[in-house]
């Protein structure tokens, strides 16, 4: 009975006494000659067997089903916190939940068996054979005996609950070291990230609050799914015992907490990038801008773009994981935004000087390709020769400068290299380039202006006989100009204007070839000859020039003003005066000699007749003209008028030679405004 624990004792009882039963005998009735002491040895030694027997099976079933399942249970833990791992959030609710549940399943199988080993050492005590069965386990003992077994259960289930909120607490707590180094791997890995208008923790610290609040929340929830057996007045479930607990409660709300205490911290390192922060607070084009207004020189731009490159390399060397307390804050997404927006504002301020470097560049470039080109071009007449020697002055003049034009350009390209800024491929390559290509235009320059050398004598000889040729094609022009140009007495303006226009492309030739060899003789120190009749041509085709070309508009104008149906008239009124009113200033502006000119003459009475006739036009498009009225003005100018909108046309008034009865239509028009006057008299 030494192997058998009290609380077995009350269920034992009836077997004891029926022990007692057996051994009473010796200890009171048999003495040394008695003959039945064998047959009483026999019955003790049989009893003592069967409830050593049972004494063995209650302990077995204790032991390895009982006890063990209840050391199991209480050291099972209801949550994964591995020490050489890190979890991301999603990663954390999602193991946490698998591992939960896996383990909360493995507890309800242990406290069922458990419950099932009670019944069973319950049923062995009152199935084990005896001999006083009349004797029976009292009731009472049995819930008493079944509500032990619940309450080691109970408390097993309640040391799971407190060492897995204790091994949180451990796990979640701020004794890790702070910084990149660390004793025990952070718990939970945290992007840190720009999140305009600030830079923001991805999880939040709330979300990770919430996590661990959901993971302390799980664990409690795990003894829900524990069937309370054997409990006398107990609950239906363990979950409703553990949650009164009060250390549970404390450490549920210790862990409630357990984000906050490091939230100064996370702040305060957040608050080391604030120097950054104006990388995406200020507004860039106008930070630009005003840095534009300010006329910048290259030592400007460089101090811009050095700043903005020291700030890419800054955050470069900002550490990609930092370590507070259960937090392992992951700064990659940030360092790779910053340095977007820092790479931004330095291209900006990249760009301009960029584009300055590029198109002088290109400007440049283009200026050796076009020089080369114009270099090697074919001296076969002596235009060609003066087109080559203005050729060559202009690189004698650019030979000056060239230091002046190359160095800026490789200055800026190698101050955007340095600092990193991406410049295509072809434009490094043109910038090496540029020096070698001026000397070969250079040593170009020197072949041509020698090959010029060699063909001067041929083509001043040449130059000498065309001028000649030309002064005697000047007079001859000059003739025709005045026997049958536009000047002749008596041409009708339409005529004029054929000829102008054909001795205007005449002239255009004879003024190039005028052109060259004035600038060939220039070029070949000759006296420069003057074409007097070339000069006073010209001035007259430009004062003749101007008249017809105005001349030409104004016709064409009012005919067109011609083509308007009558009833868009009156809305187009005031704008045709106003152009007409123009036509008319620039008459008047024509110089005094062109004024005898019928052209002129022609020109200035159109104008005036038409401002003359748009009075007319504004009072017979009264809406107090009738048919009748229509009808006189027909009468009064002896032709007909179609007057349906879709048919009569301004130019069907104009037709009718309005000015000649000007005083007949100005009457017809008022007397028509005064009758509907009356006519509204007489209807009000």
């Amino acid at each position: 009975m030494a192997h058998v624990q009290p609380i077995f004792k009350p269920l034992l009882k009836p077997h004891l006494e029926d022990m007692e039963t057996k051994v009473a005998p010796g200890m009171f009735i048999l003495t040394w000659t008695s003959m039945n002491i064998d047959g009483y040895l026999h019955r003790f030694k049989q009893g003592l067997a069967r409830l050593k027997e049972l004494v063995r099976k209650l302990v077995d079933i204790v032991d390895n089903r009982v006890v063990a399942n209840l050391d199991a249970v209480q050291k099972t833990l209801l949550v994964e916190l591995p020490g050489d791992r890190s979890f991301s959030y999603e990663e954390f609710i999602t193991a946490q939940a698998k591992f939960q549940k896996r383990q909360a399943d493995q507890l309800t199988i242990r406290n069922e068996e458990v419950a099932r080993a009670i019944e069973d050492v319950i049923m062995l005590v009152q199935t084990a054979p005896r001999e006083n069965p009349d004797v029976a386990v009292e009731e009472k003992e049995v819930d008493l005996f079944r509500s032990y077994y619940s309450s080691l259960m109970y408390r097993s289930i309640l040391t799971a609950t407190q060492r897995s909120f204790a091994a949180m607490k451990r796990r979640l707590g701020s004794k890790t070291a702070t910084g990149i180094f660390y004793m025990e791997r952070p718990f939970f890995d945290v992007d840190v990230e720009l999140k305009l208008p600030s830079i923001a923790l991805n999880p939040t610290l709330d979300g990770i609050q919430e996590a661990v609040n959901s993971t302390a929340k799980a664990i409690l929830q795990a003894s829900h799914k524990l069937r309370c057996w054997g409990m006398i007045n107990g609950p239906p479930c363990y979950y409703d015992l553990i949650a009164r607990d009060k250390e549970v409660v404390k450490s549920v709300l210790l862990l409630t907490g357990s984000v906050e205490g490091i939230k100064h911290q996370v702040a305060e390192y957040l608050s080391n990038f604030d120097k950054y922060s104006f990388l995406w607070t200020q507004n860039l084009q106008a930070t630009y801008e005003a840095f534009m207004k300010t006329n910048p020189s290259l030592e400007a731009f460089e101090g811009e773009l050095k700043k903005y490159m020291a700030i890419e390399t800054e955050i470069a060397a900002i550490p990609s994981v930092y370590n507070i307390g259960s937090l392992s804050l992951t700064t990659l997404p940030l360092k790779t935004s910053l340095k977007s927006e820092a790479a931004s504002w330095k291209a900006q301020f990249a760009q301009n000087l960029h584009s300055q470097s590029a198109e002088d560049l290109k400007a440049f470039d283009a200026y050796i390709r076009d020089t080369t080109l114009k270099l090697n071009r074919k001296v076969e007449d002596l235009e060609d020769v003066r087109y080559l020697v203005t050729v060559l002055n202009e690189v004698r003049e650019r030979e000056a400068d060239i230091d002046a034009l190359i160095a800026p350009i490789e200055d800026m390209y190698s101050l955007l290299l340095r600092y990193e800024v991406r410049v295509p491929k072809e434009e490094t390559g043109m910038v090496s380039d540029l020096r070698y290509g001026w000397k070969k235009l250079r040593k170009l320059a020197t072949d041509t202006s020698d090959n010029l050398a060699r063909l001067q004598a041929g083509f001043k000889r040449e130059l000498i006989k065309e001028v000649k040729a030309f002064v005697q094609d000047a007079q001859a022009f000059r003739h025709d100009w005045e026997v049958n140009g536009p000047m002749v007495p008596g041409l009708d303006p339409m005529e004029a204007v054929d000829r102008l226009k054909k001795f205007q492309q005449m002239f255009e030739v004879r003024k190039r070839k005028w052109e060259n060899y004035s600038s060939g003789e220039e070029l070949f120190g000759l006296p420069v000859t003057s074409y007097p009749e070339l000069e006073q041509t010209e001035k007259e085709i430009s004062m003749l020039d101007r008249l017809y070309t105005l001349y030409v508009t104004v016709i064409s104008t009012i005919k067109g003003y011609g083509d308007y149906f009558w009833a868009d008239v009156v809305e187009k009124v005031d704008e045709w005066g106003e152009q007409v009113l123009q036509y008319q200033a620039q008459c008047k502006k024509l110089p005094k000699a062109s004024r005898d000119w019928p052209a002129y003459v022609k020109c200035r009475d159109i104008i005036d007749n038409f401002l003359e006739m748009l009075p007319l036009f504004q009072a017979l498009a009264h809406k107090a003209m009738r048919e009748r009225h229509w009808k006189a003005v027909m009468q009064t100018t002896g032709k007909e008028l179609q007057l349906a909108e879709d048919v009569f046309k301004l130019q069907h008034l104009l037709d009718l030679n309005i000015l000649q009865h000007k005083e007949e239509i100005e009457e017809i028009t008022t007397a028509a405004v005064k009758e509907e006057q009356i006519e509204t008299k007489l209807g009000g």
